[in-house]
């Protein structure tokens, strides 16, 4: 006997979702009391320490927004030769975790005065979704205080997620490509 699988059954799009939507859905989540949280970040090769995030963040939040970052901005953040995997895939592998409710791509600014464009791009785009909560993981994430300021401004909480340094100092996206380009 032959098993086949429906893909739409494994299709993970309904979970990608343009902002404004996601600011719709967040705003209907929270007036029925559920607890919303966001985290940012490439997520260029999914990896265990990302996956940990996403299960510290829904620990503390009853529905998940991740934003992606765009392919210009992973490539302005990690330089060139990123992302290996475009903003689709990305998409695609970080809606597939179950803890992860819905998946927004983000485009932070990379031109020249990108540092407070890109503060700016932050600020607007958390306060258009309008969480209870931010996570950030400090070692890779460059506008930790304009995100704490901003949602603590909000009235939301601020949570801040650290790997123990044995973990962080063997997996990540960059050392698993330099890995993958030494063979």
């Amino acid at each position: 006997m032959l098993i086949t699988i429906d893909e739409t059954v494994l299709s993970t799009d309904y979970k990608i979702v343009p902002i404004g939507i996601a600011t719709s859905i967040a705003s209907g989540w929270k007036k029925n009391d559920w607890e919303v949280g966001i985290l940012m970040g490439s997520f260029d090769i999914v990896h265990l320490l990302h996956w940990r995030f996403f299960n510290f963040a829904k620990k503390h939040c009853s529905k998940l927004i991740v934003a992606i970052n765009s392919n210009e901005s992973v490539r302005f953040i990690k330089g060139v030769g990123r992302p290996f995997f475009d903003q689709g895939n990305r998409a695609q592998m970080v809606a597939s975790n179950i803890e992860v409710d819905l998946v927004i791509h983000i485009n932070i600014p990379t031109n020249s005065s990108a540092q407070k464009e890109g503060d700016l791009y932050m600020a607007k785009l958390i306060t258009e979704i309008n969480p209870d909560i931010v996570f950030s993981n400090p070692i890779s994430d460059y506008q930790v205080e304009i995100k704490k300021k901003t949602i603590e401004n909000l009235g939301g909480q601020f949570g801040l997620y650290e790997e123990p340094d044995h973990l962080k100092k063997l997996i990540s996206s960059s050392k698993i490509l330099e890995k993958l380009n030494s063979i």
